[in-house]
């Protein structure tokens, strides 16, 4: 048996509009930020220009989203596909070097969630992802005060699998690997407001019913979430 955990076409729909809504947005505020800078030929560049270099910490929320199916072997029938959905709460740490325009850097986070799905036919094939987290490298280009990124590292989860109401659950913490993109703005000197989207793909882990294996796969979910950051 399988259980695999992907985007229905529904919810990749949303993330589709979500994160054209961030790319417009992203686009909009990197021209506003160009409409800004002075063409005098007394500006200074130099002085005036946005420092984005050094450590900061931050708070982030946001929704995952997904969809589950539990796959039986041949001969016992099929399960429908199940919504696998909810929240997350948690902080960040990183990092920022700046040589120019370009800022590179490194971001860790760690959140609460509250995801979670499942089918009764007849048991409770059931996902849920209790805490989740990545670890990853940025690299963007600033406008002043307006900063678009790249980001991609690993991620990890802590999922409980399995038929809940029977013996057959288990509990693992898994990692993967995750791309995504956004843009963050500088609200003060030291406070920043950031909108992302992320690609997760998580490992696999395995629980027993009847005696025989069952992997449970976590697979294409889609992060979108917001974050305040205040730097040092």
């Amino acid at each position: 048996m399988r259980v695999e955990i992907e985007l229905k076409s529904g919810n990749l729909h949303m993330m589709r509009m979500i994160m054209a809504a961030a790319v417009a947005g992203l686009l909009s505020s990197t021209a506003f930020a160009a409409d800004l800078t002075p063409t005098s030929p007394s500006y200074d560049p130099a002085a005036t220009a946005y420092d984005w270099s050094g450590a900061y910490v931050g708070f982030v929320a946001g929704y995952l989203l997904a969809e589950g199916e539990h796959q039986a072997p041949p001969g016992f029938g099929t399960r429908p596909p199940y919504d696998v959905d909810g929240a997350m709460v948690g902080g960040t740490v990183g990092y920022n070097w700046q040589k120019g325009s370009i800022i590179y850097g490194v971001e860790g986070d760690f959140s609460l969630a509250d995801m979670s799905g499942n089918v009764v036919l007849p048991a409770n094939f059931r996902t849920d992802i209790r805490n989740f987290g990545t670890l990853r490298a940025r690299m963007g280009y600033t406008y002043d005060r307006v900063m678009p990124y790249v980001t991609g590292g690993v991620a990890f989860a802590d999922i409980h699998a399995g038929q809940f109401g029977t013996l057959s659950v288990t509990r693992d913490w898994v990692a993967g690997w995750t791309l995504g993109a956004g843009v963050e703005t500088a609200l003060s000197d030291k406070v920043t407001f950031k909108l992302e989207g992320l690609y997760v793909d998580l490992g696999d882990i395995t629980y027993t019913s009847l005696g025989n294996p069952i992997d449970v796969t976590t697979e294409g979910v889609g992060v979108v979430r917001v974050g305040l950051n205040r730097r040092f």
